[in-house]
């Protein structure tokens, strides 16, 4: 009878749409291995997801929430580390400053950064420069 070997836990980057808000939202999924389902098993695991009508929420990974898995990260020293780091804080949501992005990419890489808010920052300073050259060229016309 060959041995059989469970692989260990892995924590997933893991992504579904935000209807409300038009945007990607993104969690952790905490993959559990079990016996019985050696490469991760749905009903051990569970997400840790920080959103703004909930906070910082850890629950059973469910099938049907629409999770899509983005990326494993890979158990370096530091990444558990920070996922505790992370649970004990229990940091508010904020837009701006702590993101499910900003949560996550910390976890995974120990920075706190959030691509989806430098894009609509960088759009809105794209339509500022824009409405000031179109006032400026108004100005010099008249």
């Amino acid at each position: 009878m060959a041995d059989i070997q469970v692989a260990p836990a892995q924590l997933w980057i893991v992504q579904r749409p935000s209807h409300q808000y038009g945007i990607t939202h993104v969690a952790l999924v905490d993959w559990i291995p079990s016996w019985s389902h050696p490469y991760g098993d749905p009903r051990l695991s569970r997400v840790i997801e920080l959103s703004d009508s909930s906070g910082l929420t850890v629950r059973p990974f469910d099938e049907n929430d629409g999770w899509v898995f983005v990326a494993c990260i890979n158990d370096q020293q530091g990444v558990r580390q920070r996922l505790e780091e992370v649970l004990d804080a229990n940091a508010a949501y904020d837009i701006v400053f702590n993101n499910c992005e900003h949560m996550v990419w910390y976890v995974a890489t120990g920075v706190r950064k959030s691509p989806q808010l430098r894009s609509v920052a960088f759009a809105v300073i794209g339509v500022i420069a824009l409405v000031a050259c179109i006032k400026s060229a108004n100005t010099q016309v008249a």
